[in-house]
Formats: structure tokens, C-alpha cells, sequence
């Protein structure tokens, strides 16, 4: 089942070509921008009061972790599901705790009825003091740096997580996803009878999004620089549990271990948690359905010239991934 999956997925993965670090680099760079202030450092013990926070980066495997939060865990998240008013339920509610989480039709999760995806609704959290209630268990939402402001002292710090796809993979999903989903929010017009090709050398792609958006969102108007790149591997190392949309079995046991989720589910040892796990990975609503462009292609080769920060960021966050085991162990 998932479990033996994941032993499959494991046995598969290429050797490392550098040897692991025996400890894992606790050195605070001081490179951290301010917004990251009430995000716990990953070496730091897992506290009980902490909020899990999951940066969703589209087309990166986001909604499959929310779908597996919500449908096999069955735990409290605030993510842009929930979204049905954009406005809390009242306090003087009967029961105010409970008050302003819904179970959602679709897959009977449990959510709070607010979307965490637009800044109105960062504020109105805070407004709410959702964050010090302690009734979510986890927040999903792509605001990573306009989120801040919600942890830390009086309320509790948050515990980061990530999960980073190939920037050149993700940027050709995102193209195409957009293209069609006429449903989508992002859905553009003008992308529907684009070619890739026109795409990739316009300001619709943004270049080098992972980076500009862990340099406290970057304004498009600077270009990015080697300082920007390694303001952001810092913020990884010091701030994100990295997952990689690559080993998507493997990172997702990562979030959950670390979290604790992992025994306290029972993910491992249930029969049913497991095959939950497995069906919902299965359903393939992480991978994307694009028409294929293979490395070395003029396309492709455009892209990372485009995208040559989040490449190299990634390919550090691949790295960043293995010595990050030493965190569950």
C-alpha cells in the first residue's frame, strides 16, 4: 500500500552524488527577510501550539496535499476551498470555536470558510485571532511573505512547508492550465490562442517566481540577482521542509513525520489511511496533462534562461531535501 510505496519509491531514487552531512546546519545566515519572523527555524523541536503553514506554489502538487489533509486525515485546514462567504462566522455564534469550520460536499473535509489566497482575508484572520484558537490544524495558501504578520509573539510561530516542482516543468503546466481552465481565476483570455512559444517570451510568464516571492515578492520591475538566489536558499534551509513534486510519495511522508501527523494518523499502520494516501496520490491531480517538451528543445531552453534562479533554486532544494532527513530521524 502507500507505505510499501513509498519503500519502492525510495529504493528507486538515483544514489547521492555528494556524501550527506552527519548534522544538519543549524547556522542562521541572517539573510532572512522580516516577514519570516514568526516562522520557526526547521532544526527547533516541533511545538503543539504551532500552525503548519503550506506554501501553495501552483501546478506544484498543492491540492493533492489538501486533498490528502482533508479526505484522508480529515484535519481542520484554512485554504482557498473553504472559500463560500470570504466572510467568519461571527463569535456570538453558539459554539464559536467550532462555528466557522464547514464540512465541504465534495470530499467532506473540514474547513474554515474563509479563503487565505487574497490579503483582505490574511486580515480578517487576524482579526478573528484564528491563528491563537488552535481549531486548524494547517494552513494552505500561496501568500507566503503577506502571511507573516500572523505569527509569531502573542500569537504562535508556524511551521513552513513547501513543495517545489522543476521551474521549466511547472511554468509549461501553469502556460496550459491557464490556457484552458476557463473556470480558474487565472484563466487569461488572451493566453487561449497563444502558442507556448509567443508565451514563454512575454511578461505573462513571471520569471523566476520561487525567488522573487521568498524576497518578500520581489517587484517585477527589479531583476534578480545572485543575492536574491542566495537570500532564498537561506530562507529554505533556515525556514521550509522542503518537498520535491519529483519524489511526491517521499515528500509528503517528510511533511508528515516531521509534523508528527504521520503516527498520530496512523498513516503507516492503518490499512485504510494508507490506501486513502494511495488513491488520492493516484488520482494524478498533481501531474498535469500538457503535451510533453523534453529538455534540450528551443522551448525548453528559453525557459531556463528565464527562469535560472528558480532553476538553480531548485536544484539546491533537491540537495536541501536529502539532508533535511536528518530533521525525522
Amino acid at each position: 500500500l502507500f507505505a510499501a510505496a513509498l519503500a519502492v519509491v525510495n529504493a528507486a531514487e538515483p544514489p547521492k552524488r555528494r556524501m550527506q552531512a552527519l548534522t544538519y546546519n543549524q547556522t542562521t545566515s541572517g539573510l532572512a527577510p522580516a516577514y519570516t519572523a514568526g516562522y520557526s527555524n526547521v532544526w527547533d523541536g516541533v511545538q503543539e501550539s504551532e500552525m503548519p503553514f503550506f506554501w501553495y506554489v501552483g501546478r506544484s502538487g498543492g491540492n493533492t496535499f489538501a486533498r490528502i489533509v482533508a479526505e484522508c486525515l480529515k484535519a481542520t485546514q484554512i485554504s482557498a476551498k473553504g472559500d463560500t462567504t470570504d466572510t467568519l462566522i461571527p463569535y456570538n455564534s453558539p459554539n464559536p470555536k467550532k462555528a466557522r469550520v464547514i464540512q465541504h460536499q465534495d470530499d467532506m473535509g473540514y474547513y474554515y470558510n474563509v479563503n487565505p489566497n487574497t490579503k483582505s482575508s490574511l486580515l480578517l484572520l487576524a482579526e478573528e485571532n484564528v491563528m491563537a484558537e488552535g481549531t486548524a490544524d494547517i494552513l494552505i495558501s500561496p501568500r507566503v511573505s503577506d502571511a507573516g504578520f500572523l505569527f509569531g509573539n502573542p500569537n504562535p510561530n508556524a511551521r513552513m512547508m513547501v513543495m517545489l516542482r522543476h521551474p521549466v516543468k511547472r511554468e509549461i503546466d501553469e502556460f496550459y492550465w491557464r490556457q484552458g481552465a476557463v473556470w480558474d481565476p487565472h484563466f487569461d483570455v488572451q493566453l487561449a490562442t497563444m502558442g507556448i512559444e509567443t508565451f514563454i517570451q512575454t511578461n505573462k510568464l513571471i520569471d523566476n517566481f520561487v525567488v522573487r516571492s521568498l524576497n518578500n515578492d520581489l517587484p517585477l520591475s527589479v531583476p534578480v540577482s545572485d543575492e536574491h538566489v542566495e537570500i532564498a536558499k537561506n530562507v529554505l534551509r533556515e525556514k521550509f521542509v522542503v518537498g520535491i513534486f519529483e519524489w511526491y510519495d517521499a515528500s509528503i511522508e517528510r511533511f508528515e513525520k516531521y509534523l508528527g501527523w504521520y503516527d498520530k494518523y496512523n498513516v503507516g499502520t492503518d490499512d485504510a489511511m494508507s490506501t486513502c494516501h494511495e488513491s488520492v496520490i493516484a488520482d494524478g491531480y498533481h501531474f498535469g496533462i500538457t503535451p510533453p517538451i523534453e529538455p534540450g528543445t528551443d522551448v525548453w531552453s528559453k525557459i531556463v534562461i528565464r527562469t535560472w534562479a528558480d532553476v538553480e533554486l531548485y536544484t539546491y532544494a533537491k540537495h536541501l531535501f536529502g539532508e533535511q532527513g536528518l530533521l525525522v530521524q
